[in-house]
């Protein structure tokens, strides 16, 4: 009899400036090193999403965030793991970011989010969000 995987809630923040989205770097020493993601975390026992998005976001880029709405939640499966995405609207509530639990983070376009190696999940939430933003021009 095989071992029943762990799944995990996760948030991931939408954070624009103007017409780019805040991404992030994992660091060498994480489990898919060097990938791209929106921030994000996993999500704490007695803890809302909106607020591990926030805790979550400042542990990592030193970033004050209001959580908006909901966007889409995605589910993705691992080897030996499976986890909920959920990707909230974030607005920052100042510019002083830095990467403190990520190995480095750009602004990015739409257009170059294809030129980043994003994880799978993430990835999912890119297409939607491309596509989100398409059909309202």
């Amino acid at each position: 009899m095989s071992a029943r995987k762990t799944h995990l809630q996760v948030t991931a923040a939408l954070i624009f400036h103007g017409d780019r989205v805040l991404i992030a770097q994992r660091r060498p020493e994480t489990r898919h090193a060097g990938q791209w993601e929106f921030p994000g975390g996993k999500q704490e026992p007695d803890e809302s999403l909106k607020d591990c998005l926030a805790r979550e976001i400042k542990e990592e880029l030193n970033l004050d965030i209001d959580v908006g709405g909901h966007f889409i939640s995605v589910d993705h499966d691992y080897n030996d793991f499976s986890l909920t995405l959920h990707s909230f609207f974030c607005r920052p509530q100042n510019h002083d970011t830095k990467a403190l639990n990520s190995n480095a983070w750009t602004w990015v376009t739409f257009h170059e989010l294809k030129e980043y190696d994003l994880l799978p999940a993430d990835r999912l939430i890119a297409t939607a969000l491309g596509s989100s933003f398409c059909a309202c021009r």
